[in-house]
């Protein structure tokens, strides 16, 4: 029956297979991740055959979603030398991942949602990543787990997340835990990450701390 299927058509049905719920994407629990108990990888929709492989692979890159080192290494070796990185439009990253995060999101110029967790030791991995924060084109940025520490990790992301705010004028909405979730529609512009309770906010739509 399938092959009998308009290519708009069934790309449709495999849109609608591999759709990841917005309050999954941008869901603040890291610990207990929406993601942590997969049944099955999203990949597998394109071994049914060429033809599906052809007009899934869009969808599949549509939504990426990072849980550990070899998840990393593996999205930035596929993009390494192919055209995938365009189709890439939502990225979350649970955790701190190297260089690999680095790579993989030089070579996804059309991000426009990204969701990311704040480094909390030291040994975290985390400035290939908060280091692209300035070279993404972002509508959406959620902050997961933001933290005081005092290490270079965490000072480096911080920095970074500031000049981002500042600098990012596509930057539409906001989101960050320590605000309890609150969100955001402020210019990236006239937002400031320097509150006393380090939550993003703006003269013309401040956050309310909850």
């Amino acid at each position: 029956m399938a092959t009998k299927l308009a290519d708009e058509t069934l790309a449709a049905i495999i849109e609608g297979v591999l759709e990841v719920e917005d309050d999954d994407f941008a869901s603040f629990e890291i610990k207990l991740s929406p993601f942590a108990e997969s049944e099955y990888s999203n990949a597998d929709v394109l071994l049914v055959c060429k033809r599906w492989m052809r007009v899934g692979t869009p969808p599949l890159f549509h939504t990426c979603i990072i849980r550990s080192p070899a998840q990393a290494q593996a999205l930035a070796k596929a993009l390494k030398k192919s055209s995938f990185g365009a189709f890439v439009r939502r990225v979350r990253i649970e955790g701190a991942y190297g260089a690999a995060v680095k790579q993989f999101l030089e070579k996804a110029p059309n991000i426009q949602e990204l969701v990311v967790t704040m480094p909390e030791a030291f040994k975290d991995n985390a400035k290939p990543m908060f280091s692209m924060l300035g070279k993404l084109q972002l509508r959406r940025f959620t902050l997961c787990e933001y933290n005081n520490k005092q290490n270079a990790q965490s000072q480096y992301a911080r920095e970074a997340i500031v000049s981002m705010l500042k600098n990012c004028e596509t930057l539409v909405r906001l989101l960050s835990s320590t605000c309890g979730g609150r969100l955001t529609s402020a210019p990236a512009r006239t937002l400031d990450y320097t509150s006393s309770s380090g939550c993003p906010q703006s003269d013309d739509n401040p956050v309310h701390y909850l």
